[in-house]
């Protein structure tokens, strides 16, 4: 697993949000077991967002993450036809695209989920380019360890490199702090 390497590049938050939870109850929910780098990055990050903010890893674990993922398997699943379709299925077939993550720019994250999870790559699809989807022979965690140092050349813009300025995590807010927000705004209604 890449955790070590991605937490010497990104140092993980002293006390993540929503690390711990029903895991077992997130995979009923989804339908898949999850691969345990990614479970180990929940556990080292908690909810947030990579680089600055840029990408956000849809934590299962919570009502919120949940809600990313299956919206993002709703939009994958509209890609699948049209003039130029989306080549590949979607979880829950297998293989299919079990979304992860999305970024500021409307790109999309995903896993394939064919044979064992802990083995299962990484596919970007570039927002307005879902017909040529990107697949990367790496795990979560290898992946935004190379992300972080512009290893995949295939997603790297020539302009933008990644600067050491980007390399940071910003945990998301906590579901205790979103539900007492909702709880008072409906005691203000």
């Amino acid at each position: 697993m890449a955790i070590k390497q991605l937490a010497a590049l990104i140092t993980p938050p002293a006390s993540p949000l929503d690390c711990e939870g029903n895991w077992y109850a997130a995979e009923i929910v989804v339908g898949a077991t999850y691969p345990a780098d990614f479970r180990a990055l929940i556990a080292a990050y908690g909810s947030g967002a990579f680089f600055r903010g840029h990408l956000t890893v849809y934590n299962p674990l919570t009502v919120g993450g949940l809600a990313g993922i299956k919206q993002a398997e709703r939009f994958c699943r509209q890609h699948r036809e049209g003039l130029y379709p989306l080549p590949l299925a979607v979880h829950p077939d297998t293989p299919g695209l079990l979304p992860w993550g999305g970024d500021e720019n409307g790109n999309t994250y995903c896993w394939l989920t064919k044979g064992k999870p802990d083995k299962w790559p990484v596919v970007f699809l570039g927002h307005g380019h879902e017909s040529h989807p990107v697949q990367l022979r790496t795990d979560i965690t290898g992946f935004l360890a190379g992300y972080a140092t512009d290893k995949f050349p295939e997603l790297a813009q020539p302009d933008d490199p990644m600067s050491e300025a980007m390399q940071v995590f910003t945990p998301g807010r906590s579901q205790a702090e979103i539900a007492g927000e909702l709880l008072k705004a409906r005691k203000g209604k």
